[in-house]
């Protein structure tokens, strides 16, 4: 996952929702719980932004740059 792919401006929601789970799948070094954690958000997000907020949230997690502390990081720590 690279920061170009995570532009969804323009996109519809469904279809939104469908490349992020797309991209959240090829993930390695991922619990099948938080994946599973991380795909529910994707669904029930009720814009497309939010599906932009949540993927990246997850990029930066994965690269070490969370918020220690956050209810974000708590929810989907190991990621």
């Amino acid at each position: 996952m690279t920061p170009e792919d995570l532009n969804f401006e323009g996109m519809q929601l469904a279809e939104a929702q469908a490349k992020a789970t797309t991209m959240l799948k090829t993930l390695k070094k991922v619990k099948a719980s938080k994946l599973n954690n991380l795909v529910r958000d994707i669904e029930r997000a009720r814009t497309t932004r939010e599906v932009q907020r949540i993927m990246w949230y997850t990029h930066l997690a994965s690269e070490g740059l969370r918020v220690s502390g956050s209810q974000w990081e708590t929810l989907h720590r190991g990621i």
